[in-house]
């Protein structure tokens, strides 16, 4: 025990930052610089856009019964289905990314989300 305990206590001294801090880098680039600060506003934006777009889904539940009829176990069936699809886009997407490069991946897909609203009405003729 005795031998953990100092092994222990020499691996914090020998820290840059001495024992009472985190060492590792400092500034822009360290923890909690301004990438990590991005990267988290990126992730929780992300995480925002996956919630309202199945919490839409969700909410045209009733317009979907009465347009096609069915019990509220077929209403399951479409929010799983809807579910499992994303879900398979975001990891094909995910994994994509890690290959092309994110920013690459999502520079055409921002022109294409933009322009889909305008588009809406002629998707319903």
């Amino acid at each position: 025990m005795e031998t953990t305990e100092r092994r222990r206590t020499e691996a914090l001294q020998a820290r840059p930052g001495g024992p009472g801090e985190s060492g590792g880098r400092r500034g822009p680039g360290g923890p909690g610089g301004r990438a990590a600060v991005v990267g988290l506003i990126t992730v929780c934006l992300g995480f925002f856009v996956i919630q309202l777009d199945v919490t839409i889904v969700n909410v045209t539940l009733p317009a979907i019964q009465r347009e096609i009829g069915g019990s509220v176990a077929d209403l399951q069936w479409v929010v799983d289905a809807y579910t499992l699809a994303l879900a398979a886009v975001m990891l094909t997407a995910g994994s994509e990314a890690d290959r092309a490069g994110a920013r690459r991946l999502s520079r055409p897909g921002w022109p294409s989300s933009a322009s889909a609203p305008p588009r809406a009405p002629w998707l319903r003729r």
